[in-house]
């Protein structure tokens, strides 16, 4: 799954989000999950239990033009 081109973000209420692996390496905390000796790199699979499922609405957009 590490090489896959997408992830899956999941969010506080457990929404899934599947996003471009290049979109989520803009972030420097999802950069070192996806990167690192991690499960997240591993299995392309980030839990953020802390963030809410509207924070991805607003932000996964901004963080690629083609999804705009």
């Amino acid at each position: 799954m590490a090489d896959s081109e997408y992830v899956t973000l999941v969010s506080k209420e457990g929404f899934e989000f599947v996003a471009l692996r290049e979109a989520t390496l803009v972030s420097p905390t999802m950069k070192g999950m996806l990167r690192g000796h991690f499960a997240e790199a591993r299995t392309g699979r980030c839990t953020f239990p802390e963030i809410r499922y509207v924070f991805f609405l607003l932000h996964l957009p901004l963080t690629h033009p083609s999804l705009q």
